[in-house]
């Protein structure tokens, strides 16, 4: 049978167990804590200006943007040189053990459009004038196909291809420098493009900004691991891979992470300083042109006018 100070120690040693217990579930916690930031370089974030894109009105389904010192004044939709092709195929039917008889028809559709968009700055305005290319093949079900197909599916639809190119020119006021982009979206409906802008001998590559999810590691060379990789927007290099510039979309979503100083859930764009005005005001105009298209206006800040 245990005495008193028997049962004094056994109280205090799981007392003392359950704060240890405790602490090591806290430090574990912070340790282990996952960081999430932005692909910004520390020379963008340092030697840049820093400005969150509004949209001002609408004019129909565009955008009128505001970046900064940069405001849209207009941006319309061009009649000329636009065209829309439609082709349907044959119907196609065919045999499958778990379907059945099935039949589909496949639909292909081309659109293409221009618009010209106009941006005025402190000391310098552009205009560009850009086309839309879009094109998507998508197979559905035909009636017969639903009806004699195995599987309760009504009207099935399968996208087969879908892409969105963007190309055009800007013409700066202060800069007589030829300056030309082309963007291509992937999946078509994505926000995000890639591509590039040449002003003069400048190129410049229009590249995806990502969010990086990383925990720590116990391994000195490799103190973090990356275990998570979100899309956030676009960057831009020159031709020294030099990060000049970057337009991140806005992010409703948490994540259970801590964030860094560079990350931020709003829309946001970032120029460089350090390169020419000209250039600064070649890549504000292409930020409104993408701004200006972009059907999710979800993705940027509102203004009330």
């Amino acid at each position: 049978m245990l005495n008193r100070n028997s049962t004094n120690f056994i109280r205090q040693l799981a007392s003392l167990n359950l704060v240890l217990l405790m602490y090591l579930a806290v430090s574990n916690k912070c340790i282990g804590q996952n960081i999430i930031s932005l692909q910004i370089s520390p020379q963008l974030n340092a030697k840049s200006e820093k400005w969150e894109p509004l949209l001002k009105s609408k004019n129909g389904d565009l955008n009128l943007a505001v970046i900064g010192p940069w405001n849209t004044t207009n941006i319309i939709k061009l009649d000329s040189g636009a065209f829309k092709n439609k082709v349907i195929s044959d119907k196609e039917s065919y045999y499958d053990s778990e379907e059945g008889i099935n039949g589909y028809k496949t639909k292909k559709v081309e659109l293409r459009t221009n618009y010209r968009i106009n941006i005025i700055g402190k000391s310098d305005s552009a205009e560009s004038i850009f086309t839309v290319f879009t094109s998507s093949s998508k197979r559905k079900q035909t009636v017969l196909g639903i009806l004699l197909s195995k599987k309760e599916l009504i009207g099935n639809t399968t996208v087969l291809s879908d892409s969105k190119q963007l190309a055009g020119n800007i013409r700066l006021m202060n800069d007589s420098d030829r300056c030309s982009f082309l963007l291509e979206y992937s999946g078509g409906g994505g926000s995000i493009p890639t591509g590039y802008l040449l002003k003069g001998t400048d190129s410049i590559v229009v590249s995806t900004l990502y969010a990086l999810v990383t925990k720590p590691t116990n391994d000195p060379k490799n103190p973090e691991q990356v275990i998570r990789v979100i899309p956030r927007g676009i960057s831009l290099f020159d031709i020294n891979e030099e990060q000049i510039a970057a337009l991140v979309l806005k992010d409703p979503k948490e994540y259970k992470a801590k964030e860094t100083e560079n990350f931020s859930k709003h829309a946001s764009v970032m120029i460089s300083n350090e390169i020419s005005k000209s250039n600064q005001m070649a890549i504000a105009s292409l930020f409104a042109i993408i701004i200006g298209i972009e059907e999710k206006d979800l993705y940027f800040n509102h203004s009330i006018d």
